[in-house]
């Protein structure tokens, strides 16, 4: 406003006699105020006035001596960001942009040989090593934080392992643009013995671990970071044991591209969990019913949770195979959903080498009820007519909201393994 400064008259004081000097007039007062007005007046922000801005700012400069020492710590002198140490640049984004776990059943709730045999994906390796699913409602109740299962590895002598092949030879030809790349393997491992247990992944070139597992008897999360090299034939991972006899439980595995260290786990929706699969469960071997009780041929422990089968419509469909013993003993088969089940086979048939084959379909019809129907289809004997029965019923009682048990199970009225399970599958219909 210095047009208005300048516009100010000359001042002279009075001499004393009070009818000399400059008279204060109107003019004058409004040239004043006018003045003023300009420099402190907002008529965008008219209740603003000079003491709040005061306030604000000596508020904004928090504990330091004045805002510019306050901004000077985030901002350089033109107003951009200074850098911070361990903050995300625009490149540490890019770089995780569509990231994903390359480990199949890195959570380890996919069993379907079985649960005393290496999970789905994975091989054991290593003289004597035993792997085992564990968790709740199991045997083995220990999990590690990361899932409903874990694997639990014995090692039988100086090592057992672990592993997964995520890419055979082949894969790496043409993956070619993940070569230099970095990896970042973690998982979560829990045993009570220390320097025993960690997790490896390697190339074909180099093979780089985590560090041990304390020993400690809690879940510790480990991690392991290799750059994949230009010469590389393969990427695989596997959990170690190096001492005999040492139990470790392991779940969680990941391993992504990433140029960071993983500090904790990340929970995921696993794409490799048996309940994104139609296929949940298989079997194939000789299990045949014990004497004249009821005997489970078969069973998907604990693992139908409530989700899984929510509304009317969803189910599932099984197949089996069968052999009956050539006799004329009673062999009975059930269908189990809970603790109630349907029968579908009943038959004193003594036709040699008999070959009974199960379709059969279980579906939730309401709140408390499912229906199942199926067929059974008798091989008979070379060039005879296949024979084929028909079975329908209903399970009720059923609480949908708790873990139910799906099984099969089979009984003789006289002998053991008058009736055997040969091969199933068991598929979701969600």
């Amino acid at each position: 406003m210095a047009d208005n400064f300048d516009a100010f008259p000359t001042v002279t004081d009075d001499d004393g006699s009070l009818t000399t000097g400059t008279p204060f007039s109107n003019a004058y007062n409004a040239l004043l105020k006018a003045t003023i007005a300009d420099q402190v007046y907002s008529v965008v922000n008219p209740a603003v006035k000079p003491r709040h801005t005061t306030e604000e700012v000596v508020n904004a400069r928090g504990s330091l001596g004045n805002l510019e020492t306050r901004l000077d710590v985030a901002t350089n002198p033109d107003g951009t960001l200074k850098a911070i140490a361990g903050q995300a640049t625009v490149a540490d984004l890019v770089s995780q942009q569509g990231a994903r776990n390359l480990i199949r059943n890195g959570d380890m709730e996919m069993w379907t040989d079985g649960d005393v045999t290496a999970p789905d994906y994975w091989e054991s390796s290593g003289a004597g090593v035993q792997v085992a699913r564990a968790g709740p409602g199991r045997v083995d109740t220990q999990n590690v934080g990361a899932g409903h299962s874990s694997a639990n590895i014995i090692s039988g002598g100086a090592l057992g392992l672990l592993v997964q092949k995520v890419w055979i030879s082949s894969d790496v030809g043409y993956r070619s643009a993940a070569l230099g790349r970095r990896v970042v393997l973690s998982g979560i491992l829990n045993t009570s013995v220390a320097a025993a247990a960690r997790i490896v992944v390697q190339d074909g070139v180099s093979n780089v671990a985590s560090a041990y597992h304390t020993g400690g008897g809690t879940d510790e999360l480990l991690s392991a970071a290799l750059v994949l090299s230009g010469s590389a034939t393969l990427l695989q991972v596997y959990v170690g044991v190096n001492a005999a006899g040492v139990s470790a439980h392991v779940g969680g595995l990941q391993l992504v591209f990433s140029d960071e260290e993983q500090t904790a786990w990340i929970p995921e929706p696993s794409r490799w969990s048996m309940w994104h699969n139609c296929i949940i469960a298989r079997y194939e071997g000789t299990e045949g019913n014990s004497s004249t009780g009821e005997t489970d041929l078969w069973a998907l422990l604990n693992s139908v949770p409530p989700w899984a089968i929510s509304r009317d419509g969803q189910g599932f469909r099984i197949t089996a195979t069968f052999s009956l013993a050539q006799n004329v003993n009673v062999k009975t088969g059930k269908l189990y959903l809970g603790s109630n089940s349907v029968t579908f086979l009943s038959s004193n048939s003594s036709v040699a080498n008999n070959i009974a084959t199960l379709h059969a379909t279980v579906v939730r019809a309401s709140g408390t009820t499912a229906v199942v129907i199926g067929t059974i289809t008798f091989d008979a004997a070379t060039g005879a007519v296949p024979t084929v029965q028909h079975f329908a019923g209903s399970i009720s009682g059923i609480n949908w909201a708790a873990a139910l048990v799906l099984k099969i199970t089979g009984q003789s009225d006289t002998a053991t393994d008058d009736l055997r399970l040969i091969r199933l599958i068991c598929e979701w219909m969600p």
